[in-house]
């Protein structure tokens, strides 16, 4: 599941995901439009770039990358796109 505007939902699956750096997985999920409460069926392709960063985009929109930063934890520090 992924909410839109919030980055904690890319958390959840950054954190289960047992990839090695330069590694990347295809996780299928349903993402929730929070002002419509719309749900679609995506699915969203994830690649760890480093031991703390991280690059998602959909299969849907394979252009639209977003590069992502965690901390010692796993949750997002800093997200393209204006999350900080």
């Amino acid at each position: 599941m992924a909410v839109v505007g919030t980055p904690i939902t890319h958390c959840i699956a950054m954190r289960q995901l047992p990839l090695q750096v330069g590694h990347g997985a295809e996780v299928k999920t349903a993402v929730i439009n929070t002002e419509t409460l719309s749900v679609v069926p995506r699915t969203l392709v994830f690649e760890r770039l480093g031991e703390r960063f991280w690059r998602y985009t959909t299969l849907e929109t394979p252009g639209a990358l977003v590069e992502v930063r965690v901390d010692e934890y796993g949750l997002v520090e800093t997200e393209e796109g204006g999350y900080e």
